[in-house]
């Protein structure tokens, strides 16, 4: 089995657990989205990014 790099592996799981939350609050608000997605979805966006060049830059630099 191949491992994955934290880098990658930390963020798509972020992203796939935001997705569900996103679909349980649709459900929730009966087909609706909530009032503040795109600032909820925006936030979301920036600290996945950002996560995701953070914990590369922090494994180039264990790596050597």
């Amino acid at each position: 089995m191949r491992k994955f790099p934290k880098y990658i592996v930390m963020p798509l799981a972020l992203a796939i657990f935001f997705i569900a939350v996103l679909l349980l609050s649709i459900k929730q608000n009966h087909g609706h989205l909530p009032d503040d997605f795109a600032l909820i979805a925006s936030i979301e966006a920036v600290i996945l990014i950002a996560l995701f060049f953070v914990l590369r830059y922090l494994h180039s630099k264990r790596r050597g």
